[in-house]
């Protein structure tokens, strides 16, 4: 089935929420450092009587019990939790063995086992880490969320994940900053003869790959616009025009992506790209889960909008 994911991101509003929900979305996008899942489970519910919203949620990799039993499972009123992925699934394998990664999946899989989630997968997941887990895990991964837009376009992870049968979301589908996708002279040629705005050619193309496109936005327009990208096709001829542009930029790029996208996972190692800053990074990371979890922490560390 196409669909199109809200992302919350750093929004807090339950407004946002509660327009996005009416507007016709139906699964939404947080994490444990977004710092904003009470105030959108409490704007879906106040207008889902029939509890049809589904919530993607994400935790670091580390006492991954903990932080779904403390800081997801109370605030999910009995419900199913429908999909939890670990962020960074090498974040705190600094031994650099499998077995710390392992451990963090087999909690995930415990959730499943009890009823409490519906789906488990990965965030920033490099292709090593997919076959690791397809050959080694008991529940495989379902889902695996990565940047992906026409400005950068991985094409053997996303071979690698479908071939796995692993839902790919794709996290910046406009691009934005580095990559200003909706500029593209390609995209905008191809958005005026299908008579559609850029952001809606761009994720037409995503969902015609057999990807799920996660945006996010504060404007309502811009919501029902994202939306019909649902209600139209782009032809071959437009869909090869868009995956010849250049893949040249990233929104999202810094030393725990690189590390997660790019390692190597063997049958004793992980090894991850400049090593001293994932260990670095990692550390900032460790140190924001525990501050949740001992409940002093208000604002994320490393920041809200990290995706």
């Amino acid at each position: 089935m196409e669909e199109i994911v809200f992302g919350t991101g750093r929004v807090r509003s339950p407004d946002v929420f509660k327009e996005a929900y009416l507007a016709g979305y139906r699964v939404f996008d947080t994490a444990v450092s977004y710092l904003n899942d009470r105030a959108l489970l409490a704007a879906v519910d106040r207008c889902d009587a029939g509890r049809q919203a589904r919530l993607i949620h994400k935790v670091q990799p580390y006492r991954v019990a903990a932080q779904f039993e403390r800081l997801i499972l109370p605030r999910l009123g009995g419900r199913q939790l429908d999909t939890l992925l670990l962020h960074h699934p090498a974040l705190f394998v600094l031994d650099a063995r499998p077995a710390g990664f392992m451990k963090a999946w087999n909690e995930l899989e415990n959730l499943v086992s009890r009823g409490l989630v519906r789906r488990i997968g990965c965030s920033n997941a490099g292709a090593s880490f997919i076959e690791y887990l397809c050959q080694h895990a008991s529940v495989k991964p379902s889902v695996n969320q990565i940047e992906c837009h026409p400005l950068n376009c991985d094409e053997d992870l996303l071979r690698c994940c479908q071939e796995r049968n692993v839902e790919v979301q794709c996290y910046s589908p406009l691009g934005g900053g580095r990559a200003p996708v909706l500029e593209s002279s390609t995209i905008q040629a191809i958005a005026r003869v299908a008579r559609r705005s850029p952001a809606q050619v761009c994720l037409r193309w995503l969902i015609q790959k057999g990807l799920v496109p996660i945006v996010r936005t504060h404007s309502v327009e811009h919501m029902r616009d994202n939306l019909q990208a649902l209600t139209f096709s782009l032809d071959d001829q437009q869909m090869v025009a868009i995956d010849a542009i250049g893949r040249i930029a990233k929104v999202w790029d810094d030393p725990i992506k690189r590390g997660c996208l790019t390692a190597t996972v063997t049958a004793t190692e992980i090894h991850v790209a400049n090593r001293l800053r994932f260990a670095g990074r990692s550390l900032r990371h460790y140190l924001e889960v525990e501050l949740f979890l001992r409940g002093g922490l208000r604002e994320s560390a490393y920041g809200p909008a990290s995706r």
